[in-house]
């Protein structure tokens, strides 16, 4: 039975829901965790965070299908709540992000953690020999001297 309270209470609510209140956010297209290193954060309020991240191998599309995402630079939103400040530009970061197609802000970075110092990204050019190696390679035995003898 209802009383006229537990019919104002509802109507509260409905009216609640109708104005967004209660509203569930439309479910994620896709939820991914990404390495990447800052381009530029953003300049304002609302800006675009812009990263340049690893390869994505099991993104999709809008269609739905798996199309590996190649390492990149992207503008990415960022979701109220998520602190920047103590990030720079250059830092290496791992980042979730949701992909909502429909949305007005399709990709959004809901979580970034900073890595630790000297972390390599995948796209980072290998490591190169050294050009001048510090021992050059002699074909003398160690401990002579060039003219034969033992030195003292």
């Amino acid at each position: 039975m209802f009383t006229s309270r537990n019919l104002s209470s509802i109507l509260v609510l409905a009216v609640a829901a109708a104005c967004g209140g209660g509203q569930a956010a439309t479910p994620a297209d896709g939820i991914y965790t990404v390495r990447a290193e800052i381009v530029r954060l953003p300049a304002a309020d609302g800006g675009e965070l812009y990263l340049r991240h690893e390869e994505i191998p099991d993104f999709r599309g809008r269609d739905g299908k798996r199309s590996a995402m190649m390492s990149m630079t992207m503008p990415f939103n960022v979701e109220d709540g998520v602190e920047l400040e103590s990030f720079g530009n250059g830092d290496r970061v791992v980042a979730d992000f949701e992909v909502r197609w429909q949305d007005r802000r399709p990709l959004l970075v809901t979580q970034i953690e900073r890595l630790p110092d000297g972390t390599r990204l995948d796209f980072d050019p290998a490591p190169q020999p050294d050009d001048e190696p510090d021992d050059e390679p002699t074909d003398e035995p160690a401990g002579e001297e060039a003219d034969g003898e033992t030195p003292r």
